[in-house]
């Protein structure tokens, strides 16, 4: 099982407003995962990337689009039960959206098939 949460960080609709910084969202969202560790005894791990969510300028989409950031990772069976993982992504997704001030967040679930190499 793969998630892929989709958020912007300027709150509201129609503007970006320069502030987007990846080293200060990725800061943040770490700060944001080990609250969710703690509560939860996972740590969902993943991958952070900077995009442009597009969609209506009737619906307020900025010229150009809107700066957003995708956080994606894997369940890793290894490391926790596919549950009590789902819930803390869950929790994860809410979390952002509270602390970026997000009106909505999106989170996909993929099927999927990890393979984890180790030594």
């Amino acid at each position: 099982m793969k998630y892929v949460i989709s958020f912007g960080t300027v709150p509201g609709y129609g503007s970006n407003d320069g502030s987007v910084v990846a080293e200060k969202v990725a800061e943040d969202l770490k700060n944001i995962l080990f609250k969710i560790q703690e509560k939860t005894e996972v740590y969902p791990s993943g991958v952070l990337s900077l995009g442009k969510a597009i969609y209506s300028t009737e619906w307020g989409c900025p010229i150009g689009g809107e700066d957003i950031f995708v956080y994606s990772g894997s369940h890793n069976p290894e490391f926790s039960d596919i549950e009590k993982w789902q819930d803390a992504v869950l929790l994860l997704a809410k979390e952002i959206k509270s602390h970026f001030k997000q009106s909505t967040v999106t989170i996909d679930w993929i099927e999927s098939k990890i393979t984890y190499l180790k030594d």
